[in-house]
């Protein structure tokens, strides 16, 4: 199945570029994928996506007709053939679509795995100070997520202070806190904590890089992951400034 979508999803691109070769067609000349942009909303890629719907449209006309000759035709075995793989075409031509919508991206940076601990001092709007013991999750040079350990709850507000990781002490801005984990912003970073930013993340060495791993199910990372995390997200976007 997870081969099907692969070829699925990439061969009508495939199949175009191919022709173009064929028929004589200039090539191109090189220039950057884009990347994608910032924004709060999820996006589906027509540009990409559009062969696949007008696949998908056929394939439902078909299986339509199909349906059609059963109460037609007395040969029932040969039509049965056909529905079994039109129906699981569908099936791998809906997934191939989802792949298609491209989910909202808040962070202008990406973020580095980190071990690091630290002490995070921060003052809520009303004058009230906290200290907390901090563990870096991940973060970048604009940013950090911070699991951390306090006897009473925090609850979400207007937190500025400082986070000393080793001998440096960053201007934070609390910007959200879920639990035992909280997300702050650098503020005002001088020239000597952007190069120790840059050293802890971009400029560390390949091999001390952890790659990220998803165990989640192809059916659930599709279906149930996608509305659950759009729904908060569109909770959350006004939250989320980088």
């Amino acid at each position: 199945m997870l081969s099907n979508l692969y070829e699925t999803a990439t061969a009508p691109h495939i199949a175009y570029a191919i022709l173009s070769k064929l028929v004589g067609r200039k090539q191109k000349n090189f220039a950057v994928t884009r990347k994608g942009i910032n924004t709060t909303k999820s996006k589906f890629n027509f540009k990409f996506g559009w062969p696949l719907v007008l696949i998908t449209f056929l394939s439902v006309v078909s299986l339509i007709k199909v349906v059609y000759l059963m109460t037609q035709s007395t040969n029932l075995s040969s039509v049965y053939i056909n529905v079994f793989w039109i129906g699981y075409n569908l099936i791998t031509l809906v997934l191939a679509i989802f792949l298609c919508i491209e989910r909202p991206r808040l962070r202008k940076a990406e973020r580095f795995e980190s071990h690091r601990k630290g002490k995070l001092s921060l003052v809520s709007s009303k004058g009230e100070s906290v200290e907390l013991e901090a563990n870096i999750i991940d973060w970048n040079e604009s940013g950090a997520r911070i699991h951390f350990i306090s006897k009473k709850k925090l609850l979400l507000g207007n937190y500025q202070g400082k986070l000393m990781v080793d001998d440096q002490y960053l201007n934070v801005r609390v910007v959200w806190i879920a639990s035992e984990v909280l997300a702050v912003e650098f503020l005002k970073v001088s020239i000597e904590q952007f190069a120790y930013l840059v050293g802890e993340t971009y400029a560390r060495p390949s091999h001390t890089i952890e790659s990220v791993t998803y165990n989640n199910k192809l059916i659930k990372l599709l279906f149930l992951q996608f509305f659950r995390r759009r729904k908060r997200m569109s909770k959350n976007k006004k939250l989320f400034k980088r």
